[in-house]
C-alpha cells in the first residue's frame, strides 16, 4: 500500500466509485486522497474543499485544472482519469504517482548534484515543452508541483494552469518566490513565465533555497523586480542557462525547447540572453553562444580582520524573519491565500488607449511599492535589512579566533587572516591605489551569539567565495553555526548567502539581498561531520569530533 496519512473526521469514506484510503496531502483549492479503484489499482482524488463548492470562480478554476490537464502528455503529469465537477462535491481522480516531490526530497535527503540534478533539469524541461506544446502555461511550476516518480520527474498541480490565449484573469495565483516579475507587473504572463520558475526551481535543487528568497512577501518581490539571483554552487552547464532563465524580461528568456538543446548538447536554436554585470574588478569567463557570461569564483578573498580594541556590532536579540505583510502597491495589491499568494493586478491602459507606462516603468513602480511596504507590521524601531532591530555597539574582548574557548570543543580549524598593514599616502607624482573595501563591521562570533542557540562560538573554518567569506563555528552546547560575512559591496544591498548540512541531515541555508551578512543557521551536530559555505564556495564534511 502506498504511503499515506491517516483519514481524518468529517473525510469521505468512499468518492464515486473509489474507496478512500488515506490524505496525501492539501492545498488551497483542496485535499488530494489516496483512493482505491474496484481493480485495486490506486489513484489520486482531489476533493475541492467544501467552502468553495459553492464558489463559482472556484468551481470554474477547477473545471479548467481539468481540461488543462487532459492536453497535456500523460507522459510528463499524472492522467486524469476520470472527473465529476458537477456534483456537490466536485472531484478530479488521476493516476497515482509514487514517490516525494522535489521540495520534500531537498529538505529530507539534501541538494541534488552531478548527474542527478542534470537528469531532473532535463526531464522537467520536456515536460515544460510538452505543456507548452499543448498551448498550455503553467503558472505554477514549483518544486512541490514537481513529483519525482520511479520513471523520473512529472509536473503535477494544474490548478491555475490556463489556455494561451485565454481572456486574463484579474488575479494571479501562485507562490511569489517562483513568480516572474510579469506577474506583479500586470504584463503578459506567458510560457516564458514558467521558464523563470524553472530557473529558481533549479537553483532550489541545487543549493536548498530559491534564488530570490523565501521570507517576506513584499521583499521577496521586490528582490525579484530588481535584484540579482543568487545562484549559489549552481555550475554549468545549468548555471549560466538559468541566469538566461531569470532575466527581468521575459524576451530575453529561452523557451523550454532551447534550454533543452543547449543541455543535451543538439543543435541551439539561438535566443538572447541578458549579459549579467561582472562584479567590480573581474573580467567575465568567455563562454560559447548563446549563453551569456558569468563572473567566475576569483579565489580566496579573506576577510578582513577588525583593528585591535575595535567595537563590533552585534545583532539585537536572536535573528528572526519578520511575519509575512500585505503590499498596497499602484500595480499589485497582495492578500495571503492558503497554498500561495493572489496578486490583483490592475493593468495599466486595460480600459483602452496607452501600455500603461513601459514595462521598466512597471517594474520600477512595484518595486518602489513593495520596497514601501517591505517593513510594515515588524514592530517599533529602526530595522536593519532582514527585519531585526538595528545592531548595538558591543565591546567584543575577543580576537577573530575567539580566545575564551568553552570545554568540549571540537577539534579547531583556525581560519588564517591577512595583515591589513597601514594606510600610505601616494608618493609625489604617483597614482594612488583604488578605494579599499570598508571593513565589515561585525565578526562571525557576533552573528551566531545572538541567533538564540547559546554563546561562545568559536570558528572552526572558513571558506572564501564571490564576495563574501562562510564561516564555520561551534559551541559546547554542540550547534555549529554558519555564517557568510560580506568582502564585496560591504554595507550595501547585494546577493549573499549561507548553507550548511550535518551528514545524514538536510541542508539548511539563508539567502538575500543583505549589506552586511547572511544567517546565521544552526544545526545541532556533536559528534557529527558538517560541511557548509556560501556565495558559490562550498568546504566539504568535516569537524566530525
Amino acid at each position: 500500500m502506498p504511503d499515506s496519512h491517516p483519514l481524518r473526521a468529517g473525510d469521505p469514506p468512499r468518492l464515486g466509485g473509489y474507496e478512500i484510503a488515506g490524505r496525501l496531502g492539501e492545498g488551497g483549492q483542496g485535499t488530494v486522497y489516496l483512493g482505491r479503484a474496484a481493480s485495486g489499482a490506486s489513484v489520486a482524488i482531489k476533493l475541492l474543499h467544501p467552502g468553495l463548492a459553492g464558489d463559482g470562480t472556484a468551481r470554474a478554476r477547477f473545471v479548467r485544472e481539468v481540461e488543462v490537464a487532459k492536453r497535456v502528455a500523460r507522459f510528463c503529469t499524472a492522467q486524469v482519469l476520470e472527473a465529476d465537477v458537477d456534483g456537490d462535491r466536485p472531484y478530479i481522480v488521476s493516476e497515482y504517482v509514487p514517490g516525494r516531490s522535489l521540495h520534500v526530497i531537498v529538505q529530507n535527503d539534501g541538494p541534488r548534484t552531478d548527474g542527478a540534478l542534470e537528469r531532473l533539469a532535463v526531464g522537467t524541461l520536456t515536460a515544460l515543452i510538452a505543456i507548452h506544446q499543448a498551448g498550455i502555461v503553467h503558472r505554477d511550476f514549483k518544486p512541490h508541483n514537481v513529483m519525482m516518480g520511479p520513471d523520473g520527474p512529472r509536473v503535477i498541480d494544474f490548478g491555475v494552469a490556463r489556455a494561451l490565449g485565454a481572456a486574463g484573469e484579474t488575479q494571479n495565483v501562485g507562490t511569489p518566490a517562483y513568480m516572474a516579475p510579469e506577474h506583479f507587473t500586470g504584463d503578459e504572463v506567458g510560457p516564458a513565465s514558467d521558464m523563470f520558475a524553472w530557473g529558481s526551481t533549479m537553483v532550489f535543487a541545487a543549493n536548498g533555497w530559491s534564488p530570490f528568497g523565501n521570507d517576506e512577501m513584499a521583499a521577496v518581490m521586490n528582490r525579484i523586480l530588481t535584484g540579482e539571483p543568487d545562484l549559489g554552487v549552481l555550475s554549468e552547464p545549468l548555471r549560466g542557462l538559468v541566469a538566461s532563465c531569470l532575466a527581468k524580461d521575459p524576451a530575453l528568456r529561452p523557451t523550454a525547447r532551447q534550454a533543452q538543446e543547449r543541455l543535451v548538447g543538439g543543435a541551439v536554436t539561438p535566443f538572447a540572453a541578458p549579459p549579467p554585470a561582472p562584479a567590480p574588478g573581474a573580467v567575465p569567463a568567455p563562454m560559447l553562444p548563446p549563453l551569456p557570461p558569468f563572473v567566475p569564483n576569483l579565489g580566496p578573498e579573506p576577510a578582513p580582520e577588525p583593528a585591535s580594541g575595535s567595537t563590533t556590532p552585534v545583532p539585537d536579540g536572536p535573528v528572526r524573519r519578520g511575519r509575512l505583510v500585505p503590499v498596497a502597491a499602484a500595480v499589485a495589491v497582495l492578500t495571503v491565500v492558503a497554498g500561495g499568494a493572489v496578486w490583483a493586478a490592475t493593468r495599466p491602459g486595460s480600459s483602452g488607449g496607452g501600455d500603461g507606462g513601459t514595462k521598466n516603468d512597471r517594474q520600477a513602480a512595484a518595486a518602489e511599492q513593495a520596497g514601501n511596504g517591505g517593513s510594515a507590521g515588524l514592530g517599533g524601531g529602526e530595522k536593519d535589512e532582514k527585519g531585526r532591530p538595528k545592531p548595538k555597539p558591543q565591546d567584543q574582548g575577543k580576537d577573530e579566533n575567539g580566545k575564551d574557548k568553552p570545554g568540549g570543543k571540537k577539534k579547531e580549524e583556525q581560519p588564517k587572516g591577512k595583515d591589513q598593514g597601514q594606510d600610505q599616502k601616494p608618493a609625489p607624482g604617483t597614482t594612488p591605489p583604488p578605494a579599499r573595501e570598508p571593513a565589515n563591521k561585525y565578526t562571525p562570533q557576533a552573528v551566531c551569539n545572538s541567533g538564540g542557540h547559546g554563546g561562545g562560538y568559536y570558528v572552526q573554518r572558513s571558506v572564501s567565495g564571490s564576495g563574501g567569506t562562510a564561516y564555520l563555528l561551534y559551541n559546547s552546547s554542540g550547534y555549529n553555526c554558519a555564517v557568510t560575512l560580506k568582502t564585496r559591496n560591504v554595507g550595501k544591498r547585494s546577493p549573499v548567502s549561507v548553507w550548511i548540512q550535518r551528514s545524514g541531515g538536510g541542508q539548511v541555508g539563508d539567502s538575500g539581498s543583505f549589506e552586511w551578512y547572511a544567517g546565521p543557521v544552526f544545526v545541532s551536530a556533536a559528534k557529527k561531520c558538517v560541511r557548509f559555505g556560501g556565495n558559490g564556495a562550498a568546504a566539504p564534511y568535516g569537524n566530525c569530533g
